[in-house]
């Protein structure tokens, strides 16, 4: 892997272990899957900063199962990821699927603020629909630490309201 994808890896470990479904879950041991899914969301993304990244992670009781659903967003593209690696429920494969964020068709905000709160404040609880041809995510998918969450769903909507005019 060249330089840029370990950089890449290392970006997207550090959002993994920022979401809190994925740590909690993973205390013990990482999925068999993790290192394909990984792969897959470098080479959808490649060295593209990312602009936006959720993810929930559900593990199962049997070792190497659960179920993960992603979104990364760059500055020209989402990547989406849903896998269920329980096979009593019908296991899809792991695919990483990768759509121009131009194709938005719409977007839809709920917001919980507290009644005094000013728009200038924190943004609160903000859940974001995104509507693509392909698929339709509420983002953020699980709860995260990641210390810029807050700046990163603001832009991510002001860029929202620009794909959906593109």
């Amino acid at each position: 892997m060249t330089s840029s994808g370990n950089d890449q890896r290392d970006r997207l470990n550090n959002r993994f272990s920022s979401e809190l479904t994925w740590r909690d879950g993973t205390a013990d041991s990482v999925p068999a899957w993790y290192a394909q899914l990984l792969t897959d969301l470098i080479l959808a993304t490649g060295d593209e900063p990312i602009t936006y990244f959720s993810a929930k992670y559900v593990p199962a009781r049997d070792l190497g199962s659960g179920s993960v659903s992603v979104v990364a967003f760059t500055d020209e593209i989402v990547a989406y990821a849903n896998f269920d690696s329980d096979p009593s429920a019908g296991s899809s494969p792991l695919e990483v699927v990768v759509t121009a964020r131009r194709t938005l068709s719409s977007f839809s905000l709920e917001s919980d603020m507290d009644e005094f709160a000013q728009v200038t404040d924190a943004l609160g609880t903000v859940r974001i629909t995104v509507n693509y041809p392909q698929f339709s995510r509420t983002l953020p998918l699980g709860a995260s630490d990641w210390s810029t969450r807050d700046s990163e769903t603001a832009d991510l909507i002001a860029r929202l309201r620009r794909d959906v005019v593109a």
